[in-house]
């Protein structure tokens, strides 16, 4: 199956258009295209007026965001569609203070630009403080409440996407993209009192602006930068998506667009390769997960596996389109093997519960538990691997253990990556014997962090 990228061009619902309709209704035969063609026009000069807003403010963009975890799943079965996240990112982590004196320092999320701080700082006029009336500064409320009006910042929300690296107008989807889906918003629109008042009393609070990731008026799911992609439906569309990284594609995570939403918001409107925020280069490999690492150390995967395993991410800073200067790891370490239910016993034992007591091994599980929770799947940091819960990551096709099956008589997974494994996509099948091999390849969750 193939993948595909769409335009999306939003125009705004008017009045107009019943007016239009009435007179239609009246004089249906008279004046039917003059009506249309007036109507279009007047269309095209209230969002040219708009964008000319836009371009006159001189108020600086107000938001910058970063996340610090991206993950890959690589499961593409029948019984994983639409319940598997392909990609999901968030922004969790706050480095503990030096001493108790000193706040700990929050590394991600969202926060107000020091560029937007020190201009409100010198052209924001402050409302009349009966206790202070002298004072020329503008306070936080007032930097606040004048963002609010900012046609630049207006209406800007956080959004996730995977796009085109050289027309990021062009939105990557299993069939047509949709805002939502393909187009993932994050939190809701920045400049709402339940994130913003968060956001510009960390601003005011620091020399150097604080990001924000714990907004604890929103509503529960929004509380904190997360989002998620779904895009694996097969093994040909998993590889097809995957292709697409080595040069075409990456994940973007930006700004609605205030004119038309499903867009990124530029500093250069209309721009096919410019936008605020950052991209993310991503690379795939045929490699081994980290339990066949440790039993083969000097072991390769066989090339029949598949590239599913995320070793790489370079940031973007889409401004400039030049590296943002913050490095990602995508340690062997973190590269989790996913285990069928049927096989969890012997693959995937549980943790014993004492071993939280160990600080690597409970900074391990806290970062693993981030995007796979345990309504989801059951885990193990010990063994390297996870066990989906509420859907199947592998195809479950019947096969009689005296033909090879499972002894639960279903075509069996390898999980041994250095050995044969059948992985059904035209990369993989062109290079199969007459009888290719019987057991699946395993599927790997791949981590990455940055530093």
């Amino acid at each position: 199956m193939s993948i595909y990228s769409s335009f999306f061009r939003n125009k705004p619902l008017r009045f107009s258009t019943f007016v239009v309709l009435l007179a239609g209704l009246i004089v249906a035969t008279t004046f039917q295209n003059c009506g249309k063609a007036g109507f279009e026009a007047t269309e095209q000069q209230s969002l040219d007026f708009n964008q000319q807003q836009i371009q006159s403010d001189v108020t600086p963009f107000a938001y910058e965001t970063a996340i610090d975890q991206l993950t890959y799943l690589s499961c593409s079965s029948p019984g994983s569609n639409g319940k598997a996240f392909t990609f999901k990112v968030g922004a969790y982590e706050v480095r503990a203070a030096a001493t108790p004196a000193t706040p700990d320092t929050v590394m991600s999320g969202a926060r107000i630009t020091k560029a937007y701080i020190d201009w409100a700082k010198q052209n924001v006029k402050p409302n009349y403080d009966p206790n202070n009336p002298t004072n020329v500064v503008p306070t936080a409320t007032d930097a606040k409440v004048y963002l609010a009006t900012s046609k630049k910042n207006e209406k800007a929300q956080v959004q996730f996407s995977m796009r085109k690296i050289r027309d990021i107008k062009a939105v990557y989807s299993k069939t047509t993209a949709t805002y939502g889906i393909d187009i993932v918003p994050l939190m809701g629109i920045l400049s709402d009192d339940r994130w913003l008042t968060h956001l510009m009393n960390a601003a005011y609070s620091a020399t150097d602006p604080a990001f924000v990731n714990f907004f604890p008026l929103a509503d529960a799911e929004e509380r904190v930068m997360e989002g998620a992609l779904y895009f694996n439906q097969n093994e040909e569309t998993a590889t097809s998506f995957r292709n697409e990284f080595e040069s075409n594609a990456f994940l973007t995570l930006g700004y609605d667009d205030n004119l038309e939403q499903t867009l990124l918001r530029s500093p250069a409107p209309g721009s096919k390769t410019m936008a605020y925020g950052l991209g993310y280069k991503l690379l795939f490999q045929q490699v081994l997960d980290f339990h066949n690492a440790t039993v083969y150390p000097n072991g390769v995967a066989h090339p029949w596996n598949p590239k599913n395993t995320l070793t790489s991410v370079s940031e973007i800073n889409l401004e400039t389109g030049k590296d943002s200067g913050r490095t990602w790891s995508c340690p062997v370490a973190r590269r989790y093997s996913v285990v069928r239910r049927e096989d969890q016993a012997v693959i995937c034992p549980k943790d014993k519960i004492g071993r939280m007591a160990d600080a690597n091994y409970k900074k391990e599980f806290e970062i693993l538990r981030r995007h796979f929770p345990a309504k989801d799947y059951d885990v193990s940091v010990d063994s390297r691997c996870v066990v989906p819960l509420s859907f199947r990551c592998y195809r479950d096709e019947p096969l009689p253990q005296a033909s090879g099956g499972t002894s639960y008589g279903m075509v069996p997974i390898q999980y041994n990556m250095t050995q044969p494994c059948f992985y059904n996509s035209n990369e993989t099948r062109n290079n199969y014997p007459a009888a290719p091999p019987t057991p699946y390849c395993a599927e790997v969750a791949s981590i990455c962090v940055r530093n």
